[in-house]
């Protein structure tokens, strides 16, 4: 999964400075993006990898399968797409376990 990037960007008179952005969205909503600007790659990739180490303590394991599943349910759109069927798939998609129900709590044992 692609938790954010690192590129090269140019500014006014050919000026180069790198970008980064950490975090992803689910269900089309951005949370808690972090992004910013440095002025090498080094020094980017040090920023980038000290705001993933913020961001990911603040995620719950939903919140990666509702990105799985968001991912999957998009693949099967194109993928209809494709076949020239013009129907949204259903949501959620029929079959695609969630973590929840992967594992389920053990019963209680007297």
């Amino acid at each position: 999964m692609r938790v954010g990037t690192i590129a090269k960007a140019e500014g006014l008179r050919g000026f180069t400075y790198w970008t980064w952005d950490c975090g992803f969205s689910i269900n089309g909503a951005s949370r808690d993006h972090r992004s910013g600007a440095a002025a090498t790659y080094e020094d980017a990739r040090v920023a980038f990898l000290a705001a993933w180490a913020e961001y990911l303590p603040r995620r719950i394991p939903e919140d990666f399968d509702n990105w799985r599943h968001e991912a999957a349910w998009t693949a099967e759109k194109y993928a209809r797409w494709d076949r020239d069927e013009r129907t949204a798939p259903p949501w959620p998609l029929p079959g695609f376990m969630f973590r929840a129900k992967k594992n389920p709590p053990l019963p209680d044992v007297p």
